[in-house]
């Protein structure tokens, strides 16, 4: 069986040296949860999330204690810190943990104090490309979306600003003013704010009883790959994505709709055929 650093790198598609990260690992006494029969994915399906938290905690606590003089150590777990959250199934703890991951990691509080000194510059176009090289190394990270759609709005690109709002009150940023900036670059668009959606989003992240998967609030990544799945392509443009995330609160919302298309027959014609003649499954 592959190890947790090997199934989560080869998720994320990363080539970072094995032997440097396990030396590391070993280093600062982790080497037993990078070797550990269960996997990160395999604790997820087995709801053993205690056991994909306390490797959260471990590995901040690693990168923590890493050697300012010695960056290899640190460079050497980065690719298994950023390729943690992605991989747990739950929206809620994916979020804490890019949280918990994004502020043990030294790149990227590089890019943070390089953003926000752009932005308390008034300098948009740096902020923005700053805040977005945080958020692609942690795109569950709801408060440097805020920040890359107010550099964003400040540029006048209202429709990628009400993108990136929305995920970032889809991952939780729902207690603060991040309404009144959706409502605001609705508005600039000539479009509605979906405040029944943006509610319900909040009732997500605010109610305490269990919820399932596909009551997760969508992300512009959820319903990109949400139509390559079911239709076999991307969405049609970035407004068709504004759309949906303002009147879907939920995964399974987005999957209906999908799912009533005619070109989600067209796309899955042999499939369904296949379910037909088979009656599978049984």
């Amino acid at each position: 069986m592959k190890s947790v650093f090997e199934r989560l790198t080869q998720a994320k598609q990363l080539k970072p040296s094995k032997e440097r990260a396990t030396a590391v690992l070993d280093k600062f006494q982790l080497l037993p949860l990078a070797k550990a029969p269960a996997q990160v994915f395999q604790w997820e399906a087995e709801g053993k999330w205690e056991r994909t938290d306390n490797l959260v905690g471990e590995l901040a606590r690693a990168l923590a204690g890493a050697s300012g003089d010695d960056i290899a150590d640190q460079d050497a777990l980065l690719p298994l810190l950023r390729a943690i959250p992605s991989a747990i199934s739950d929206r809620r703890r994916a979020v804490f943990a890019s949280l918990a991951l994004c502020s043990s990691d030294g790149e990227a509080r590089d890019f943070v104090r390089s953003a926000d000194h752009a932005r308390d510059k008034a300098d948009w176009a740096g902020g923005e490309y700053a805040y977005w090289r945080v958020i692609s190394l942690y795109p569950l990270h709801p408060g440097y979306h805020v920040q890359y759609g107010h550099c964003l709005k400040e540029q006048g690109k209202y429709l990628d600003a009400e993108i990136n709002y929305r995920t970032a009150f889809a991952l939780g940023d729902v207690e603060g003013d991040l309404g009144e900036h959706i409502a605001f670059v609705a508005a600039r668009r000539n479009q509605g704010v979906g405040a029944s959606t943006l509610a319900r989003v909040a009732d997500f992240w605010r109610v305490g009883a269990q919820v399932g998967p596909l009551d997760t609030p969508p992300i512009r990544e959820d319903i990109v790959n949400a139509y390559r799945v079911l239709l076999g392509r991307g969405p049609g443009s970035s407004e068709e994505i504004a759309s949906i995330l303002s009147s879907s609160p939920n995964l399974r919302s987005v999957l209906n709709m999908l799912v009533s298309r005619q070109d989600f027959l067209s796309a899955n014609r042999h499939l369904l055929a296949y379910i037909v003649e088979t009656g599978w499954p049984k």
